[in-house]
């Protein structure tokens, strides 16, 4: 079987270009020669610089959305796929004219919909199968979408290498930061879109009520967001009790969860986040949004807390419970651990998503 796999965003490493790199690795191991997987990317950026060790990616290296589907459309016929995946909207929506035109079925990976207006409407309508990351993908204003196309839609929880991480020491009582401060860190695109700036938000107010806390920020700055990147890292330079270190992207992230005590994640707009994955299964516990699909992994009062997106003084309370309170922070975290390890295993995820391109190859 030949696996297609367009790309549309290369412009950094998120959770999204981190599964890609992790699913070509999985289907490599399980399955061998039976599964070939090829990626393309727009450009040789970042993302194609990380994986590009791989002979199967395909740098597109063009101009425009015209130029950007002939080009797919020739490496689709050079390549030959049975099936197409691809992982969000604008993915799915570039590859679409190609995969028609070469008649090779899709299969459309979802964390979220934005709309439910037309282009999820074409999303839906020419995917052979919806899989969802989470119930919640499918939020209600696309309800009418998921009626009609009930048959196509299936829930495909994500998955992640929980042994990097479940090894990881559960203990997060000790405390070694100035002042001994609690710990957080948080995994994201820095911008509005991921939250960054409710966080600066709830931090001012820890601050302000003499919360002592250190902060990783991990993560690039989302395209756009510039302006709000340095007026969000000027307002954190102005805080006396709160240290935040903006670090950039890092791959290091299993020694980030050595680190820290509490990870937060307090997104707008996101499915699961994998860095939420990566934290539970290290035993740590989250501070989500209640979004997406991040409450059916975040059980609120077990493994962490839910917020509403945007709610920074939530966000701040939440912390600063947290920070008194070492024994909730031990009983979060290993419930966390422990449900990370019954639901996202990276190789279990591969074996059902297999499952799913075995059935639309055959004409399921």
């Amino acid at each position: 079987m030949k696996v297609f796999i367009y790309e549309h965003y290369d412009t950094g490493i998120g959770g999204n270009q981190r599964y890609l790199m992790l699913l070509i690795e999985r289907f490599a191991e399980l399955y061998g020669n039976a599964v070939e997987v090829v990626l393309a990317v727009p450009s040789k950026g970042v993302f194609y610089q990380a994986v590009c060790q791989n002979d199967d990616v395909v740098a597109l290296e063009c101009k425009g959305l015209t130029s950007r589907v002939f080009a797919l459309w020739r490496q689709i016929r050079s390549t030959k796929p049975d099936v197409i995946l691809c992982h969000n909207e604008a993915s799915l929506l570039t590859v679409l004219p190609a995969a028609l035109a070469r008649r090779i079925a899709l299969i459309w990976h979802v964390k979220n919909l934005r709309r439910g207006g037309w282009s999820d409407f074409l999303c839906f309508l020419f995917a052979r199968r919806v899989l969802a990351i989470a119930p919640q993908s499918l939020d209600v204003k696309s309800q009418r979408l998921v009626n009609w196309f009930r048959d196509k839609s299936y829930v495909q929880p994500i998955g992640t290498r929980l042994d990097e991480f479940s090894d990881i020491n559960a203990d997060t009582a000790d405390s070694y930061g100035a002042g001994g401060s609690l710990r957080i860190l948080a995994v994201m695109f820095v911008g509005e879109a991921k939250g960054t700036d409710t966080l600066i938000e709830a931090l001012e107010w820890l601050d302000q009520h003499h919360v002592s806390v250190d902060v990783r920020i991990v993560g690039a700055t989302a395209p756009g967001c510039e302006r709000l990147a340095a007026d969000l890292r000027a307002r954190s330079d102005q805080l006396e009790r709160v240290q935040v270190e903006w670090l950039g992207w890092r791959d290091d992230i299993r020694s980030m969860l050595e680190w820290t005590q509490v990870v937060v994640n307090p997104t707008r707009r996101d499915g699961v986040p994998r860095s939420i994955i990566e934290a539970m299964a290290a035993a740590r516990p989250v501070i989500g949004s209640r979004i997406g699909g991040v409450p059916e992994a975040i059980v609120d009062g077990e493994t962490g807390y839910l917020i509403e997106a945007g709610d920074a003084i939530g966000l701040a309370k939440k912390i600063s419970k947290l920070a008194d309170d070492a024994p909730t922070r031990q009983r979060f975290g290993q419930a966390a651990r422990a449900r990370a390890l019954e639901r996202y295993d990276i190789d279990q995820h591969v074996k059902r998503l297999k499952e799913h391109l075995d059935a639309v190859v055959e004409g399921g």
